[in-house]
C-alpha cells in the first residue's frame, strides 16, 4: 500500500487529531496511491471521534488516479450546539468542539471479478 496525503487540514498534535477550523467550510483531503490503477481500486476513509468510528467512505479514483474528499458535510452531522443562555461566564463547549481522527487506506482486487481487501495506512 502506498496512499500519500497530498493535501489536508492542519493537524493539531502527533496522534493524529485534526482540529479544522470550521466545519462549515470545505475541508479538504486530496489522496493519492500508487496501487490506484489495480482493479476495483477505492480509497477507503474512516472518520472516528473518540476511538469510536463514525462512518467509512469509499471513493473511486477521479481520472488522475486521486481521490478529494470534502469531510465537512461529514462532520457537520456530528457537531451540535452548546447553549449556555443561563450561565454567567464561560462554559467549555461539549457539542461544537470535537477532535475527529482520519485514517486512510485502500481496497481492490486482483481482477475485476476477484473480491476485494481493504488494507489500512
Amino acid at each position: 500500500m502506498a496512499i500519500t496525503i497530498e493535501q489536508q487540514p492542519r493537524r493539531v498534535d502527533s496522534t493524529g487529531y485534526v482540529a479544522p477550523n470550521a466545519a462549515y467550510t470545505n475541508l479538504l483531503y486530496v489522496l493519492s496511491s500508487s496501487n490506484a490503477t489495480q482493479p476495483q481500486f477505492r480509497y477507503v476513509t474512516t472518520i472516528s471521534e473518540g476511538g469510536t468510528d463514525l462512518t467509512t467512505i469509499k471513493t473511486y479514483p477521479n481520472e488522475t488516479n486521486n481521490a478529494v474528499i470534502d469531510a465537512a458535510p461529514i462532520i457537520q452531522s456530528y457537531l451540535g450546539y452548546d447553549r449556555y443562555w443561563k450561565l454567567s461566564g464561560s462554559a467549555d463547549p461539549v457539542l461544537s468542539k470535537k477532535l475527529f481522527e482520519f485514517d486512510f487506506g485502500e481496497e481492490y482486487g486482483t481482477s475485476i471479478s476477484s473480491s476485494t481487501t481493504i488494507a489500512s495506512r
